[in-house]
């Protein structure tokens, strides 16, 4: 993986600085327990190998980020808003992580991933991982390396 934390990092401030007025706050690290309620959006990046950036945050925090993309006020009841702007933001940021990879590389199309199957994925721990506080609300950004070129083990 060619992708160093710091430019993860500037990815994640910079997609939301320009989205959205909502105030991301470094912290060196959050819970990472998920809990029910929490979303994750994840997005493959397939070149020379292959990485998995994932976003996850809990459902209030969700749903501010849907408020902020579409000018208007979205609740937790809401799902499909809260899932549509998460699964926007790792696109964004997917996009730009695959800017900095080794070309020639390409992005999948975003999907929802299960809490369950992330649990498993976080206790492996990610290769990259940046965490804040956004409303009050954790927010992690993962990248994984899958192992492999394209089309390989993952």
């Amino acid at each position: 993986m060619s992708v160093a934390n710091g430019e993860l990092r500037a990815v994640v401030e910079d997609v939301f600085s320009a989205a959205s007025d909502l105030v991301l706050t470094q912290v060196a690290d959050v819970d990472w327990q998920l809990h029910d309620g929490w979303l994750t959006g994840a997005v493959e990046i397939h070149g020379r190998s292959s990485s998995e950036l994932a976003i996850t945050c809990p459902r209030p925090l969700a749903a501010a980020m849907a408020s902020a993309f579409f000018g208007q006020g979205i609740s937790e009841d809401h799902e499909a808003d809260m899932i549509s702007a998460l699964l926007e933001v790792a696109n964004i940021m997917a996009g730009h992580v695959n800017g900095l990879m080794a070309a020639p590389s390409q992005i999948t199309v975003p999907r929802i991933v299960s809490a369950e199957l992330e649990s498993v994925k976080l206790l492996k721990m990610p290769e990259l991982a940046v965490a804040y506080l956004c409303n009050g609300e954790p927010l992690m950004v993962t990248l994984r390396n899958m192992g492999g070129a394209e089309g390989g083990d993952k």
